[in-house]
């Protein structure tokens, strides 16, 4: 299942931008209207979180030069600044969210009591076109397709990778 942004926040948050964008003398209050626009649509865009942090340090970056005062001026310092909103605006109309992560590439079990953690020292090999792990206690296991075909186990962990397939 897949969370999507309803239209008519999108459209809500492509006005504000635009206007941000327009409007020469911007407010540190409108900045952080923009921002938080942007948070609010987390749940429903997936890489959102990553394009929206240079916004933050130039909000904090004006409040600080106005000591405290929201109704000081923003200084968009960065061309980072632009470029996060025009990442948003290129990839809002289509974005969304999986509701359910996939399933990991690879898993790695080991001891919580630290007793026998040799985690260090494994290593990864090929061997005739096969891929191979040598685990901490020296015994190797054959990986083929992503998938493990034997793990040999201690009294106290896993001493092993754990593989797993897509």
């Amino acid at each position: 299942m897949i969370v999507k942004p309803k239209q008519e926040k999108i459209d809500k948050v492509f006005s504000h931008i635009k206007l941000f964008k327009e409007n020469d003398s911007r407010s540190i209050r409108d900045w952080a209207h923009v921002i938080g626009l942007l948070v609010s649509l987390f749940p429903g865009v997936q890489h959102g979180p990553l394009f929206y942090r240079y916004l933050e340090i130039d909000k904090r970056k004006s409040l600080n030069l106005n000591r405290g005062n929201y109704a000081g001026p923003v200084l968009v310092s960065s061309k980072e600044d632009l470029e996060e909103l025009h990442w948003w605006e290129l990839n809002l109309p289509t974005a969304s969210k999986p509701i359910q992560a996939t399933t990991p590439n690879i898993s790695i079990t080991t001891d919580a009591s630290q007793k026998q953690n040799k985690t260090k020292q494994k290593k990864k090999k090929k061997k005739d076109g096969e891929l191979y792990v040598i685990t901490a206690n020296r015994r190797l296991v054959q990986v083929v397709n992503g998938k493990q075909l034997s793990c040999n186990t201690t009294s106290m962990y896993w001493n092993c990778l754990l593989y797993f397939g897509v």
